[in-house]
């Protein structure tokens, strides 16, 4: 799924199908949900794509795509999600999903992006496939930066 997101230990919470486009925060960019292991033997592997900006006074993080997702102890392809819908059966997700989060530039500047990525799983812990840590103060901000991040394990 900016700013100093929660580590893995609280991953994002998968958005139902119908849900809402977008997110809106003020503070720390937390998600927490329980039920949620992070330290499965096959976690970061594959990659995300994002793109990122600001204007305005609004961070906008849009989740475009992931890639060679690993497959799942089960050996199949997993159901994907960051602070997304959750995708079923799918190694190579593209999202589409923007999150915008209204905060000075001078506080963005000074913070780290956060997105992990999460097989769900309605029976069990969901599982954490791989996460991509970015400090805001890289980016030129003002433009839209577009790139794929590999995704790495996020200790707790």
């Amino acid at each position: 799924m900016l700013g100093q997101f929660t580590p893995p230990c609280s991953p994002p919470r998968p958005m139902e199908v119908g849900g809402g486009r977008g997110a809106s925060s003020d503070a720390q960019f937390s998600c927490s949900v329980s039920g949620e292991t992070a330290e499965p033997e096959n976690s970061g592997s594959g990659s995300l794509k994002l793109s990122v900006q600001y204007a305005s006074g609004i961070l906008s993080v849009l989740i475009l795509h992931a890639q060679s997702l690993a497959l799942t102890p089960q050996g199949l392809p997993p159901n994907p999600y960051v602070k997304t819908r959750v995708l079923k059966r799918n190694s190579h997700p593209s999202f589409m999903e923007m999150l915008e989060y209204r905060l000075p530039l001078e506080v963005v500047e000074t913070r780290s992006l956060q997105a992990t990525v999460w097989n769900y799983d309605s029976l069990q812990e969901n599982q954490f496939l791989g996460g991509v840590n970015i400090p805001l103060s890289s980016l030129p901000l003002r433009q839209e930066t577009v790139a794929w991040y590999p995704l790495e394990y996020i200790p707790r």
